[in-house]
């Protein structure tokens, strides 16, 4: 999450993969955090940054500067080995400023607004670069399955458009730097965020309406969604992030209007299986009958925040623009005849912590870098 228009320090926040690891971009540097049991790992006063992304459970960082000083340029990204005594390892610079990044043991992914840059992260060199459509965003999202280079699955999503209103999504091949496949007319306005699920099996898209929430399985030849969810039924809201849960049985979807909608896809895939079963080639998702969320966190609107699940998938993580992280509880049951009101049960605060705070400790698995 890059923050728009920032007044304070923070300028970005991400949680890892497999969100057990989160980063903050601030002014001055960045930070990376042990979500839970909650400690901070590593501070680095080396410089503004408007991404940060941290490599699951390995000591490799990457970030791009804030442009707020010719130090930190949007045209750089840096990596660290925060364990080295020197970490700063490597720069890639490029033509024009760095919209995203992503990364995974074996691919470095690099998006400008009108190409993506692919990199092996082990010897960091260059593989290829496909050019898009423009991305002023830097959407995309990586899946990868760990194995060795042959084995492992990888997997690159990244939006395409045709024409002003269509949004297509086409699946690329990061072992085999190939085009897999294009889902064509996913969403009927241009993507806004795009999330593989756990597994590598589906993926989960918003479009910049921001009302309807989409999972589409990666196992089928067409291009029908499996899940078809529905945030909102006028209110327009960019969607900041979309999450699974560990089992693929969640899903959270947050956006700048400060709602969490947490949904249920189990039941709903059960019920679309029924409806096929029943009507056949009839059946579809009905405009305004897509399933709501069962529960939900609100925060004051205009909030921007992003979210992920805890490994038992009974919280919910949550970062907001002010640099707090918070942990919600998930209720244990629904009361019965909800539905019928305008607004789902709410998850319970339990637990906030001030990213930002001088206080919060600094555990000795990485040493504190100050500028240089």
């Amino acid at each position: 999450m890059e923050i728009k228009d920032p007044v304070g320090p923070l300028l970005y926040a991400s949680f890892n993969m497999q969100s057990t690891r989160l980063c903050v971009g601030t002014r001055t540097g960045f930070m990376i955090f042990q979500v839970d049991p909650f400690q901070r790992l590593f501070r680095s006063d080396t410089g503004g940054c408007s991404i940060v992304q941290v490599l699951d459970e390995k000591p490799l960082v990457v970030t791009v500067g804030s442009g707020e000083h010719i130090t930190s340029s949007r045209r750089v990204v840096k990596l660290y080995a925060l364990k080295q005594q020197k970490p700063e390892i490597c720069r890639l610079a490029f033509e024009t400023p760095v919209l995203g990044v992503k990364i995974t043991s074996q691919r470095l992914v690099v998006i400008t607004e009108s190409e993506i840059h692919i990199y092996n992260t082990e010897q960091l060199s260059f593989l290829t670069k496909i050019s898009t459509s423009p991305n002023p965003k830097g959407l995309c999202s990586v899946f990868m399955q760990e194995g060795n280079v042959q084995e492992a699955s990888m997997l690159l999503a990244y939006s395409c458009l045709r024409g002003p209103l269509k949004g297509d999504l086409i699946l690329y091949d990061l072992v085999g730097l190939t085009q897999r496949r294009k889902i064509e007319g996913i969403h009927n306005h241009p993507l806004q965020n795009i999330q593989f699920s756990r597994d590598g099996l589906s993926v989960a898209t918003a479009s910049e309406e921001g009302t309807l929430i989409k999972i589409t399985s990666l196992r089928a030849d067409d291009s029908e969604p499996t899940c078809v969810f529905r945030r909102g039924m006028l209110a327009r809201a960019d969607i900041s992030s979309i999450a699974f849960n560990n089992d693929n049985t969640l899903l959270a979807v947050s956006s700048t209007n400060g709602t969490t909608h947490i949904f249920d896809i189990i039941t709903e895939q059960e019920k679309h299986k029924q409806t096929k079963s029943t009507f056949g080639m009839l059946a579809g998702f009905v405009v305004g009958e897509e399933t709501r969320s069962f529960c939900t966190i609100r925060l004051p609107n205009g909030t921007q925040n992003i979210v992920t699940f805890s490994n038992d998938s009974r919280r919910i993580h949550s970062i907001t623009q002010d640099g707090k992280l918070s942990q919600w509880q998930i209720p244990d049951t629904v009361p019965l005849g909800w539905g019928a009101s305008l607004q789902s049960p709410t998850c319970k605060l339990v637990r906030e912590y001030d990213l930002l705070s001088e206080y919060t400790y600094c555990d000795d698995e990485f040493d504190t870098v100050e500028a240089r």
